[in-house]
């Protein structure tokens, strides 16, 4: 059986799609699943997080269009997880950033990607740029199911709607993308504003489309960001434990909506990364 694609993805930026993309991937890979999460977004944090930690040449920009596939496997970085592994975007001036964005927005190349690493991992997760654009669009055109995040802040849940008709029409243009689900994020609980945007979710849509959940705003995602790991090696085991429960139980559901068969394997690693 190959492996599954999940691209991480919205509308709106500052949501936490890396935050998101890296504790699903390892929650994933604690289950036994061989996980690899690609940065996709020039932008985006995991390629700065891993510099100093032999990782600050090559990534997914330098692999070329034709998709050498021993290039590939140049750019990922394995970590003492055996199940767990990252492909950072790596380094590219703005002019180089914008080329290789409007090279693989047809999708080709996310394609070939994808295809490639689904037969050397159970799940591909890919953390894309905010919008529908460039490397999103290649993203969405080429994998097989999408989860986005949901801001608990009012602005955001207006691009539910705009991410849905998004999805549909990929789908119209020959895009295999399925909605896995909205997850809540940066749920602040004792704020009126933020429950209330859950609240709303929950009761305009099943579910199926907004799961129940959450991910809260919590300081050890700032610490974890700093350090780029997951909240599972971060701070007290107490700590990291109650956060950490929630990708476990994320990890759960998307094993049931792809098809997999829970393999649980326990693993606490203290440095994820040499």
């Amino acid at each position: 059986m190959g492996g599954y694609s999940i691209a991480i993805s919205s509308l709106k930026g500052g949501v936490g799609k890396t935050t998101l993309a890296l504790n699903l991937g390892y929650a994933l890979a604690k289950r036994g699943w061989r996980t690899v999460v690609v940065d996709a977004d020039p932008q985006g944090g995991m390629t700065y997080a891993l510099a100093g930690k032999g990782t600050t040449s090559g990534g997914l920009v330098s692999v070329p269009a034709d998709l050498d596939e021993s290039e590939v496997e140049k750019v990922i970085v394995r970590s003492k997880n055996k199940n767990f592994s990252i492909i950072p975007f790596g380094y590219a001036s703005v002019e180089e950033v914008e080329k290789w964005s409007d090279t693989v927005k047809d999708g080709e190349f996310f394609s070939k990607l994808f295809s490639y690493l689904s037969g050397v991992f159970d799940i591909v997760m890919v953390d894309t740029p905010p919008g529908i654009s460039g490397s999103t669009v290649g993203v969405l055109k080429a994998v097989d199911y999408v989860i986005s995040p949901l801001q608990a802040e009012p602005m955001a849940a207006r691009s539910v709607s705009k991410m849905l008709e998004s999805i549909v029409e990929l789908r119209k243009k020959g895009s295999k993308a399925r909605l896995l689900a909205f997850v809540i994020n940066m749920l602040a609980a004792r704020d009126k504003n933020s429950l209330e945007v859950a609240l709303s979710a929950w009761k305009a849509l099943p579910p199926e489309v907004v799961l129940e959940v959450t991910i809260p705003k919590h300081p050890i995602f700032l610490e974890a960001s700093r350090h780029g790991l997951p909240v599972a090696l971060i701070g007290s085991k107490e700590k990291s434990s109650m956060v950490g429960v929630i990708f476990d139980q994320l990890a759960a559901i998307v094993e049931e909506r792809v098809g997999l068969v829970e393999v649980y394997e326990h693993d606490r690693t203290v440095s994820l990364f040499d």
